[in-house]
Parts: C-alpha cells; sequence; structure tokens
C-alpha cells in the first residue's frame, strides 16, 4: 500500500511540477488544478497585414456637369468604360491611401467608398467653403482642397486652399485655410510635406508646418511661358519624388508636362519637358498618364518609364470617339 502512496505521488510531482509532502490527498490534487488554471494562455498571433492591392483602373472625370468613368488596365487603343457613374463628374480628383474617391467639384468634395460600380453614389459629401478646384493628401492623410471665391476672369480671382484634418468622416469640415491669393488650381504634396501649388505659369513652394498663417515661401524661377488663358493647371509627384507639372499650351503652341527633381527651392529648374498633344492632366503609378483636354476634348495617353524628353506615348485612347469630354485622371482601385 505504502508503495502505492508513493508511486501516486512521484506521479503528481512529475505532472504538475511542484514539490508534495503528502501521499496524493485531495488536497495536493486541488494545488495542481489551481496551478494548472493560473497558467497564461497562449497568445494568439496578430494576422499579418494585407499589402494593399495595386492601382487596376484609370479613372476619368468628364468636366464639372459630366460623368465619371473608370477604365480597367491595361489601357489600349480600344479600351471602354468599365464602370460609368452619370452626373460623377467634378473639376479634380484623388484617392486617398484607404483607396476612397475624393472628387472636388462645385461647393464640396463628394466621397465614393470601394467598391466604385456603375451609377454609385457618394458615401457622403465634405461641403467646401469655396468652389472646389483641386484635392491632394499629405502623408498623415489630411486632405487639401483648392478653391476659389471670386467671380471675375481667372486672372483676377482669389485663392485659398482648405485643410481637412484625419480621419476624414461625414462629420468632417474643413479646419483652416492656407490663403494663397493667385491662382492655384493645381496642388501637390511632396514626401517632406511641403505645398507645391501652381500659380499660373509658376510654381511655388509652402514649408510645413503648414497652418492659417502659411505663406509662400519661394518661387521656382519662371521657366513655362503661359498666358492666363492656359495656366499650369495640374501637378503630380512619381515615386521618386520628381514633380510633374502639365500645361496646356506653351510658347512652342503645344503642350508640355514639364518634370523638375527634388530637393525643390527657389533655384529649382526644369530638367526636361514631355510634349503631350494638349495635356491638361497628368497621374503617375510607374507609368505616366496624360489627359489631353484642348485640342480633341478626350484623349488618353500612356507613357512608360524611363522618361526623357524624348518620351512618347506608347497607347492613345480616344475619348472623345467614346463621347467623353476629359477633365481629370486619377489612377487607384
Amino acid at each position: 500500500m505504502r508503495n502505492t502512496c508513493l508511486l501516486t505521488a512521484a506521479i503528481a510531482i512529475a505532472a504538475a511540477g511542484i514539490a508534495s509532502n503528502g501521499c496524493g490527498s485531495g488536497a495536493s490534487l486541488s494545488s495542481v488544478a489551481a496551478s494548472t488554471s493560473r497558467q497564461s494562455p497562449t497568445p494568439t498571433p496578430s494576422p499579418t497585414p494585407m499589402p494593399s492591392p495595386g492601382p487596376t483602373r484609370v479613372y476619368v472625370l468628364s468636366g464639372q456637369s459630366g460623368g465619371l468613368y473608370a477604365f480597367n488596365l491595361p489601357i489600349t487603343a480600344s479600351s471602354t468604360p468599365a464602370v460609368t457613374i452619370p452626373g460623377g463628374g467634378g473639376a479634380d480628383m484623388e484617392f486617398d491611401s484607404t483607396g476612397r474617391l475624393f472628387v472636388a467639384g462645385g461647393n464640396a468634395v463628394r466621397v465614393f467608398a470601394q467598391p466604385i460600380t456603375s451609377g454609385a453614389n457618394p458615401a457622403f459629401t465634405i461641403p467646401t467653403k469655396y468652389s472646389a478646384l483641386d484635392v491632394k493628401f499629405d502623408a498623415a492623410g489630411d486632405a487639401f482642397v483648392s478653391e476659389t471665391h471670386s467671380t471675375c476672369p481667372i486672372y483676377c480671382r482669389s485663392y485659398d486652399i482648405g485643410v481637412i484634418n484625419a480621419p476624414i468622416t461625414s462629420s468632417s469640415t474643413e479646419s483652416f485655410f492656407i490663403h494663397v491669393g493667385g491662382f492655384t488650381h493645381g496642388i501637390a504634396l511632396d514626401n517632406n510635406g511641403d505645398l507645391l501649388a501652381a500659380f499660373n505659369s509658376a510654381i511655388g513652394g509652402i514649408l510645413p508646418p503648414l497652418t492659417a498663417s502659411s505663406t509662400v515661401s519661394f518661387f521656382f524661377p519662371r521657366q513655362i511661358h503661359r498666358s492666363w488663358m492656359y495656366p499650369v493647371s495640374d501637378l503630380a509627384f512619381d515615386g521618386s519624388g520628381n514633380l510633374f507639372a502639365a500645361a496646356g499650351q506653351d510658347s512652342a503652341g503645344s503642350a508640355g508636362i514639364y518634370v523638375f527633381r527634388p530637393p525643390f527651392s527657389a533655384s529649382t529648374t526644369r530638367s526636361f519637358v514631355i510634349r503631350a498633344g494638349t495635356a491638361v492632366q497628368v497621374a503617375l503609378h510607374g507609368d505616366l498618364y496624360a489627359i489631353d483636354g484642348y485640342s480633341n476634348y478626350g484623349g488618353l495617353s500612356v507613357f512608360t518609364p524611363p522618361f526623357s524628353g524624348s518620351s512618347t506615348p506608347v497607347v492613345t485612347l480616344s475619348l472623345a470617339a467614346l463621347g467623353i469630354q476629359a477633365g481629370d485622371i486619377a489612377v487607384g482601385p
């Protein structure tokens, strides 16, 4: 009997990993159970975040009162819209980091959530104080909206940039304005948080921190011969931080996509010019997509890297043949 008791104790000690003075009594079994229940559970591993899907479409706005169209990539000369949203037009558009599409136009920014399908309605609308012309985002997810609040001809209007702080929801409003005065249709933000703005034929830089008291810190030397009728209308960055500025017509009588390399300052000069019909809007995601908005009211050209002054389109899609009068372009999901 004593041998049996010792064997029981040995088994209990080995199983619980504790010392025991008795013979496997009820009290020692309770101690084993309590010790086992106090052990921390094995943590559940956090799921590995899935990478955001790459761009699959090129989106085209057809003016303030037109529609919104999406074309599946890759673009060919025979591409047709995969998505059509009548009345979804605006002045400019941009995707945020979550894939939502922000369309600036009228006194509002309309936000479309994924998936974007034919006939979709905005998930919500953010009112703007003035007429919205362009929208871009900084690294923190804040939205910057170029706006005009004058009705005189384009060359004498006054402009502001409204800021909508992240996280952006249906209850968001503009938190402050950066007064910039002159024409600022095209805006963009670089990786350093610098706000670049197109002032008719010039490009100015507004340095962070960006507040209601921010002013233009510098202008690039004047390099784009423009009249007020054909301003620099869009700015975009590639993955290396190079700035692409689309100008509808220059002194040579044709459009230019002017390319500037960082860092940006009052001494920044253009690196080269890509001739692209009468390009007025550009978007980059590896390839360069340019909208021809003056001559045939609807050409979409695609350029592949490396880019240079001798770059030519690898494909051109006639949007005019599809009845689309192009106004802006964006690349996204």
